[in-house]
């Protein structure tokens, strides 16, 4: 999955009526941002885990460390990273996660 894709689609679904997207092309582009946010986690998790090039990425460590990452436990770790110092772009990636799981 592409997270580039899944924002493309949010796109579509809220230009597709630009005065007012229906309820359910919201609901459809939130979820889309959301799985966006959630697939760059999990490609980032497999490259530094098991490696970005090559190899690596076509080995089925990499999909196997893809497919791990569990929901729910991605949400409370960005809970807890919430204050602790990271990197500004990280504090950022973590609310936006947070912020999208809960309204999706």
């Amino acid at each position: 999955m592409k997270p580039h894709d899944l924002l493309e689609t949010a796109r579509i679904l809220l230009d597709s009526n630009r005065k007012r997207p229906g309820e359910v092309s919201c609901r459809r582009a939130v979820s889309s941002c959301y799985y966006a946010l959630f697939h760059c986690l999990a490609w980032q998790c497999a490259d530094l885990l098991i490696g970005a090039t090559g190899p690596a990425r076509d080995s089925h460590a990499w999909f196997q460390t893809y497919r791990a990452l569990e929901h729910g436990y991605a949400k409370s770790q960005c809970e807890a990273a919430s204050g602790k110092g990271f990197p500004s772009a990280i504090e950022d990636f973590a609310l936006a996660f947070r912020t999208m799981q809960t309204k999706r």
